[in-house]
């Protein structure tokens, strides 16, 4: 394939600073450091924006931005943050949406065309309900060519601040034009206009109101045809759940269903409200009189109030930050009236309805298949990576997997070597993945202790972990 499938969080890293390869190398490291984010002092050029920033502000802001850049990579391949991933295949390609999420505060979104002779992606990156950041993507090839192209554009406000690209043209294909890209220079565009916000209301339309999460599915049960009512526990939140699927929407038979029952699943869910109540419209800057601390709330640009209502009541809207709107009837009067295009608090209450939208096997299941038992490790010094790794009946170390990736290595057995005197016993593997390049696991058992050392084999160089014991050792299930 000449162009990458994502996989969410780790891609994030990988589409912005590397190739395909789940870890970062030095050379990935170096392009965050010292050229993609980091610029030159630079000021706008004569026509930058509708609005002249002082050079000192333009380099607060970039530097700001690199900052939060580096939170918002960062919390993508955690549990930090709320995912989101929808996708749409076509004849010839896919287009994949994704939403990122930190309690009610939208952190990233980007979506990802892929065709049959390349793909784009336009990733977009907030902070305190701002755009900050965009980044986009191209690739295409015909024959042997391969063409990359990157762009990269920061906003201060509402205005674009600086804008880089740069594009590479080669043979060998994505990953080798790709990795080569990361030492051309960035050219600096004039940056003409403003954020581009039905660009962004679209994108986030898509995933407004769609939840993701890891559950096991307990029970699916009738309802009126063709409503199932599926119960499904999410550990995370040990919290059991009603979802409603509609058999008829395809999203799977009703066999293959009743056969994850008991199964780990990724289910994702629409949330819609119905029979929407509001209570108050208060103006930015007012209180509420009397609040119920059942009601829920949403802020934004109240729209739609301009003339009184009649006998029936109308529908007014609020846009908030991310372009999202919030609909709901009431009686408009002179108050709403005078609130029209200023900022709200609503208050308002809700029935939430759950709608499956998507529901598959979780890799868990896949990765804990022919295992007998694991046991976590944690990353030594000050990296918060950590590990598990899946034993045979036989106490042969089977599966690798990382935390911060999504891909689970297959370890084959080598050697064992025991030392004299105390007992300690030391059990090599090799790697076997396409995700990573060869290597050798060194387990060791000693006493209560078991420590993994993985050398890579590129240049040598050894990572070192070391069991978690808070972590269920030896038990029948991973630790993530």
């Amino acid at each position: 394939m000449k162009y990458r499938s994502v996989v969410y969080p780790i891609a994030i890293m990988i589409l912005l600073w590397s190739c395909t390869n789940n870890q970062r190398t030095p050379e990935v490291q170096r392009e965050i450091q010292d050229s993609t984010l980091m610029v030159e002092p630079v000021v706008s050029s004569s026509e930058p924006t509708e609005t002249e920033y002082s050079p000192n502000r333009v380099e607060d802001q970039i530097r700001f931005i690199r900052e939060k850049f580096g939170i918002i990579s960062h919390n993508m391949t955690s549990d930090a943050y709320s995912i989101v991933e929808l996708k749409d295949e076509y004849g010839g390609g896919w287009t994949e949406y994704v939403r990122a999420s930190e309690g009610s505060d939208i952190r990233y979104a980007s979506k990802d065309n892929y065709h049959d002779h390349g793909g784009d992606m336009t990733s977009y990156y907030f902070w305190d309900s701002q755009l900050i950041f965009k980044f986009e993507e191209g690739s295409f090839w015909v024959g042997d060519s391969d063409e990359v192209s990157e762009k990269r554009t920061y906003y201060l406000g509402e205005n674009k601040i600086l804008c880089l690209t740069k594009s590479l043209k080669g043979t060998g294909g994505y990953d080798v034009v790709k990795k080569a890209l990361l030492s051309v220079p960035n050219d600096t565009l004039e940056c003409n206009g403003q954020i581009d916000r039905q660009s962004i209301k679209e994108l986030l339309a898509v995933t407004e109101n769609q939840e993701q999460e890891l559950g096991v599915l307990l029970t699916v049960e009738d309802a009126p045809y063709p409503m199932f009512v599926l119960s499904v526990h999410f550990p995370k939140r040990n919290e059991t759940v009603d979802l409603n699927l509609d058999l008829e929407s395809g999203i799977i038979p009703l066999d293959s269903l009743n056969e994850l029952i008991g199964e780990t699943v990724m289910v994702s869910y629409k949330i819609s409200h119905a029979n929407i109540n509001v209570y108050e419209i208060v103006p930015e800057g007012q209180e509420a009189s009397d609040v119920n601390p059942d009601w829920k709330t949403t802020s934004g640009t109240l729209q739609g109030a301009q003339y009184a209502s009649g006998d029936l009541p109308d529908e007014v809207y609020i846009v908030r930050e991310d372009g999202s709107e919030f609909r709901f009837e009431t009686f408009i009067n002179s108050r709403t009236i005078e609130a029209n295009g200023k900022n709200v608090t609503t208050y308002y209450s809700s029935r939430e309805t759950k709608t499956i939208t998507s529901i598959e096997p979780s890799d868990e299941n896949q990765d804990s298949a022919g295992l007998s038992y694991f046991i976590c490790y944690n990353e030594d010094g000050d990296s918060e990576e950590v590990i598990w790794i899946g034993f045979s009946a036989d106490e042969k170390a089977m599966k690798v997997k990382y935390k911060s990736t999504s891909a689970t290595s297959e370890l084959v057995f080598d050697k064992m070597e025991v030392s004299e005197g105390y007992p300690q016993s030391t059990t090599y593997y090799n790697v076997v993945s396409d995700e990573q390049a060869g290597g050798v696991y060194a387990l060791t058992h000693s006493g209560n202790w078991d420590y993994v050392s993985y050398i890579t084999a590129d240049d040598g160089t050894s990572r070192k972990f070391t069991i978690d014991h808070n972590a269920n050792p030896y038990g029948e299930s991973t630790c993530f």
